[in-house]
């Protein structure tokens, strides 16, 4: 699926997909709206794993000459919001979908679709917590190439 996820995690993530489409057997517009948020709130978490652990990696090495390594971080970086950006618009645009046989659904079926959601506000929130940090040290990258410049 993505190098970002494991195969034992893509096994435990299907296993789920198909209890999702399953309950949503007779909304499969739902149902589908809910698997796609459902993998993308796991890349957004698996996104910011990588982030956090470049982040504590670099604060390791940070005392050495870490200029080559921060290098392309800028680019990175912008990079990051512009995924994160598109992962909230399509949040956005997936609300609007569910909101689309709302009255139809059994209260099981309401109570899992709010899950999913709530699921993927948390992963997403640590993507977007992760931002911050990597911006950060993106910036001291900046810094100490332009003071090696000097």
């Amino acid at each position: 699926m993505s190098e970002l996820i494991d195969e034992t995690a893509t096994w435990k993530y299907a296993q789920q997909v198909r209890e999702i489409m399953q309950m949503f057997v007779h909304q499969h517009y739902t149902g589908r709206v809910l698997v796609f948020l459902f993998l993308l709130s796991y890349l957004c978490e698996s996104l910011a794993v990588e982030c956090e652990n470049f982040q504590d990696e670099l604060e390791k090495i940070m005392e050495m000459d870490a200029i080559v390594l921060l290098r392309g971080m800028a680019w990175s970086n912008d990079k990051l919001v512009r995924a994160l950006n598109e992962v909230t618009r399509a949040r956005e645009k997936m609300t609007t979908w569910l909101m689309v046989g709302c009255d139809l659904r059994h209260s099981d079926m309401e109570r899992e679709k709010q899950r999913v959601v709530e699921e993927f506000d948390k992963r997403r929130d640590r993507l977007r917590n992760a931002t911050p940090r990597f911006s950060s040290a993106s910036n001291r990258g900046a810094d100490c190439e332009r003071a090696s410049a000097l």
